[in-house]
């Protein structure tokens, strides 16, 4: 099952703990790992059928915590 964003926040800060500057689409594949999620799960598209359920929710967990300062 895909997370929500709030669900991926704190992997998220695990992941970018590093200090390294991550676009969106490089945190996929790390996160989708933590969560285990399968093949289909990563290929999974919102309803608009344009991007991955997952790479949205990272997105949105990626901006949430740059308003709250938790990320640059």
């Amino acid at each position: 099952m895909i997370p929500d964003f709030q669900t991926i926040m704190r992997p998220l800060l695990e992941v970018v703990k590093d200090g390294q500057e991550y676009k969106v689409s490089h945190l996929i594949d790390p996160i989708s790992d933590i969560f285990g999620l399968t093949p289909e799960e990563r290929r999974e598209l919102l309803p608009s059928q344009r991007t991955p359920t997952i790479q949205s929710r990272i997105y949105w967990a990626r901006t949430y915590m740059q308003k709250a300062g938790l990320l640059e």
